[in-house]
């Protein structure tokens, strides 16, 4: 499946796990639904020298304050940079595992490791 919308900020939390992201707003077309999880993915956006397009870990999970669609991040691997405010298109792929929850951040940020390792072996 492929989203296009917008940066906007988040709230900065994989951040400080070392894992920056990216938050997309977007919209889903009516009857449309996202499965929850974390997936291998592309993130495409029109750079200053053309197209540009990276390997990233993108996450889907649900708004659990209210119906709002799923927030979709992603992690983009060997990348850093400021694309808030830009159009970019998540070309969510193969399912590398469901959201889960975790008892500590050491816990989460060994899992989001994996997670990069398995990304980047497919």
């Amino acid at each position: 499946m492929k989203l296009v919308g917008t940066i906007v900020p988040g709230l900065r939390q994989a951040r400080e796990l070392g894992y920056p992201t990216v938050n997309l707003s977007y919209e889903l077309p009516a009857g449309t639904t996202l499965a929850h999880g974390v997936f291998v993915g592309t993130v495409t956006w029109d750079g200053e020298e053309g197209e540009e397009s990276h390997l990233a870990a993108i996450v889907v999970g649900g708004n659990f304050r209210d119906d709002n669609p799923p927030k979709c991040e992603a992690y983009i691997l060997d990348w850093s940079g400021d694309l808030y405010g830009r159009s970019v298109e998540f070309a969510i792929g193969e399912l590398v595992r469901p959201l889960a929850h975790f008892d500590s951040l050491e816990a989460l940020t060994a899992q989001i490791a994996a997670d990069i390792e398995v990304i980047r072996g497919r």
